[in-house]
């Protein structure tokens, strides 16, 4: 009996390391399978180059292609592994989900203008218990995903609010949404949608990924649903702590 409490606390530690090395496992699984696709097709580019350097014009916006490819992928790996739920749940702080959307949308302006699109941030100053990276990093992945997803001359939304205890986060735009029955999907590793695949849209599908991951460290929950921009509705909604720091 009184050595009971002792094997419960042991086998919660035994199954909390076996999770982090499956964890560990996956991620250098997911990092080779996912470099490894565009360094191939970066050495194919190089050889062609090589053996034809009279197409150099043409070969070199795919090898740039490649280049920008490689590097979203890493950064994106480079966030999922800093996503680790034991690192996650230390020293949080209380953040300004208000703010952090403005500075987001600061830092993505460039590629909104690019494509002569309109973005518009509506909502009040609203705190959640988190990390300021965190936050930054969740936002910018779901605002990305709307530029990425929005047309030419496109609208995005963003808005910041409090319903009850929760606090709102929604991000809408006027892309071609994501079908009903892909909806489960997006958020596995490396998945991406037929449309993505077919428009050339670069991507690493791990973007959402990290979203899940992030959620699921602050009890927060996402859900998909129609636009009445014409896109996609992206809804997150987080638990007012108690424990929120004032």
């Amino acid at each position: 009996t009184e050595l009971e409490p002792v094997i419960q606390t042991l086998n919660l530690l035994f199954a909390r390391l076996t999770s982090s090395f499956e964890r560990e496992r996956e991620f250098v699984s997911h990092a080779a399978h996912e470099l490894r696709t565009p360094l191939s097709v970066m050495k194919i580019n190089l050889h062609n180059l090589q053996n034809s350097p009279s197409d150099i014009n043409a070969d070199l916006p795919k090898l740039q292609e490649d280049v920008e490819r490689m590097i979203q992928a890493v950064n994106q790996l480079l966030m999922l592994s800093k996503t680790n739920p034991e690192l996650l749940l230390q020293d949080k702080d209380k953040v300004d989900l208000l703010e952090t959307c403005q500075s987001v949308i600061g830092d993505l302006y460039p590629h909104i203008e690019q494509k002569q699109q309109t973005i518009e941030l509506i909502g009040e100053q609203q705190f959640v218990l988190s990390k300021p990276f965190l936050m930054q990093t969740l936002i910018s992945n779901l605002v990305t995903n709307a530029i990425k997803y929005s047309p030419y001359q496109g609208q995005i939304r963003v808005d910041v609010k409090k319903v009850g205890t929760m606090v709102l986060l929604t991000i809408e735009d006027s892309g071609p949404g994501i079908p009903v029955s892909m909806r489960e999907n997006v958020l596995k590793r490396f998945y991406r949608t037929d449309d993505a695949v077919n428009r050339g849209i670069l991507g690493s599908g791990l973007g959402l990924t990290i979203v899940a991951q992030i959620l699921a460290t602050h009890g927060a929950t996402l859900t998909f649903s129609d636009s009445d921009l014409g896109g996609l509705l992206v809804q997150v909604k987080f638990k007012i702590d108690d424990g929120l720091p004032h």
